[in-house]
């Protein structure tokens, strides 16, 4: 299956203008996926999941995945997932740059579509 095989739901309620879709495409580019949880390993600071933190149970188990050699385009080093119960959550780790890290906080708050 590709990305093309997937329909979108018509009844989805939110829309996205071409500007906005493009400042998307260009956030996910440079700072990589920014849903679930996003820990910034150099700053020792999350990037992404700051409310997400405050409605799991406080002993749910992160774990990692895959490890980098090297950092991606998007400063990714380690990718798992946050268990909780039986859910899996996407969990990601970076080695960025405060500056980056403040730009992924304003981007992930900001470049979502409009309600319709």
């Amino acid at each position: 299956m590709q990305i093309k095989d997937l329909k979108p739901n018509k009844r989805n309620p939110r829309k996205i203008s071409q500007k906005k879709l493009e400042m998307l495409k260009k956030s996910i580019e440079k700072f990589g996926d920014l849903s679930g949880f996003v820990f910034n390993r150099r700053t020792k600071q999350l990037v992404s999941g700051h409310q997400r933190t405050k409605t799991i149970p406080q002993d749910a188990t992160i774990k990692i995945e895959k490890k980098h050699d090297k950092p991606t385009s998007a400063f990714t080093i380690a990718e798992g997932y946050v268990l909780i119960g039986e859910e899996r959550f996407k969990y990601r780790e970076v080695d960025a740059p405060e500056e980056w890290e403040m730009e992924a906080m304003i981007a992930a708050n900001k470049h979502g579509g409009e309600w319709d």
